[in-house]
């Protein structure tokens, strides 16, 4: 079973030394990943499928037929099925790599033995024959190291520390932003300048990098475990059965955005490529700027919600939700108004890409992390899902994994509570501490929900950290969320 450092190890800006060197793998990590995935498209379309590139990769035709099934696949038709395909299995996978962690060979060495796949992934990637060997040892290897890593972050802290774990989710997450931003810039800049292999080969590099950081980091890690450690937990009673249905037809509106914004990671680098007059600027950049708004348009948005919180105008998660679904819409017809309207030379004018790549980040923040808000809030505890493999969530499955930081309905990011009633109760009891309706009101924009313990009675020690708590994440592509045991982990902004 896992064991905790001591609470006095404090040699990373207050946090436990491992920390550092599980922020910084997973930092180079998905470096790597998103530096590989901005070339992907681009690479099969303009590269790949051509004569005297395809005939060459192994198992390449038997996959086009296979895909080809009710009819003629184009090039552009056959890459984006490959990359949905890629896509879905990174986030699937750690289902089964929960399960060799947890039964079989422990957190530490499931995450060296993805860290090696990945390694090999991308070096194949470096050969057009190997193309869908590199593929599925990037799948394996993903599925191996995704979440089993964040389920260390919370294993460093004892079961009491909340606070530590939640700023140790915040940092873990801060190296996730990093690495989304930088990795496609970086990979991208080298394929443009060297050819498609070298900026493969500049991914295989950072994967190795972020090895050698969380073999350096062994003594400071917590030391894993093979036997998962549940508690049966009786059936759902017929109010939690309700929640439960509510709870996935919330979880449908986010179907058709979820859909939506993935695709310009695809579709979306092979349009700016071929029609947006970019100049010098290699198209693989622009999966750095839905990444890059979702961290600088958290600021505003909360001080955004917290000015509309202030005069009882916030709209209820739910409301967020559709808005976020609004607003992926939205930026999306900021592609077919480019499209519609070309500029000189029948190109594309770049701030329509820009648009609509920025406005897809901004939308992720309303209606993803709120979803994800609800579920670690709402949700029975015998239906919060068992994810033992730290992936999709099982809403519906009658056991939840008691671990810390195992109930990860994706494994990248780090998630964000906010309960209405129960903030809108504590902060009248802030109120009538002596406080006044003006301290209520500011409690209830301020106040953080990290684990569920009452705020503090009174308004001055309410007050004393000012910090704002919001429903949403700042991170950056798909999806990243890391819970804790019973709540999901908040980060605060001073404002």
């Amino acid at each position: 079973m896992s064991h905790a450092p001591p609470t006095t190890d404090t040699g990373f800006f207050g946090h436990p030394k491992g920390l550092a060197y599980l922020a910084f793998t997973e930092c180079w990590e998905r470096f790597s990943y998103y530096g590989m995935t901005s070339l992907l498209t681009l690479y099969m379309v303009e590269q790949l499928f051509k004569p005297g590139h395809a005939e060459h990769v192994l198992g390449l035709g038997a996959l086009r037929h296979l895909f080809a099934w009710h009819g003629a696949l184009s090039d552009i038709a056959f890459a984006s099925l490959i990359y949905g395909w890629y896509g879905g299995l990174v986030y699937f996978t750690p289902i089964l790599g929960g399960w060799i962690a947890d039964r079989w060979l422990g957190t530490k060495a499931t995450v060296v033995t993805g860290a090696l796949l990945m390694c090999a992934g991308h070096l194949a990637m470096a050969f057009d024959a190997s193309f869908l060997i590199a593929l599925l040892l990037l799948i394996c290897g993903s599925g191996c190291l995704k979440g089993n890593i964040s389920a260390q972050v919370g294993d460093l802290y004892p079961a009491a520390a909340e606070s530590r774990r939640t700023q140790g989710y915040t940092i873990f997450s801060a190296g996730i932003n990093v690495g989304a931003v930088l990795g496609p810039l970086t990979c991208g800049g080298i394929a443009a300048l060297y050819g498609w292999h070298a900026g493969f080969g500049a991914a295989a590099g950072l994967m190795m990098l972020a090895l050698i950081v969380y073999l350096a980091g062994q003594r400071h890690l917590p030391s894993g475990r093979t036997q998962a450690d549940r508690a049966e937990l009786p059936p759902m009673t017929a109010d939690e059965k309700r929640r439960t249905i509510l709870l996935v037809l919330v979880a449908a509106m986010t179907l058709f955005p979820t859909i939506a914004y993935p695709m310009i990671w695809s579709i979306g680098v092979l349009w700016v490529d071929q029609h947006v007059a970019l100049g010098p600027v290699p198209a693989s950049w622009f999966n750095s700027v839905d990444a890059f708004a979702s961290i600088v348009a958290v600021p505003p948005l909360v001080a955004v919600w917290a000015w509309q919180a202030r005069r009882r105008r916030e709209p209820s998660d739910v409301a967020k939700i559709g808005i976020g679904a609004l607003l992926t819409g939205a930026s999306a017809l900021f592609f077919v108004a480019g499209d519609l309207l070309p500029g000189a030379g029948g190109k594309t004018n770049v701030g329509w890409a820009l648009a609509g790549f920025f406005g897809m980040g901004v939308a992720f923040l309303y209606y993803w992390p709120v979803l994800l808000a609800l579920v670690s809030q709402a949700a029975p505890p015998s239906g919060q899902g068992d994810h033992d493999g730290r992936g999709v969530p099982v809403i519906l499955s009658r056991q939840r994994d008691r671990r810390v930081g195992r109930q990860l309905l994706r494994p990248d990011d780090a998630g964000f509570v906010l309960d209405d009633r129960r903030r809108d109760r504590d902060c009248r009891r802030v109120a009538r501490a002596g406080g006044g309706a003006t301290a209520g009101a500011r409690a209830r924009a301020r106040y953080l929900i990290s684990s569920g313990s009452p705020p503090p009675s009174s308004p001055t020690v309410a007050m004393k950290k000012p910090a704002i708590s919001f429903a949403l994440v700042a991170p950056v592509t798909p999806a990243r969320v890391a819970f804790s045991r019973y709540h999901a982990l908040s980060a605060t902004i001073p404002i």
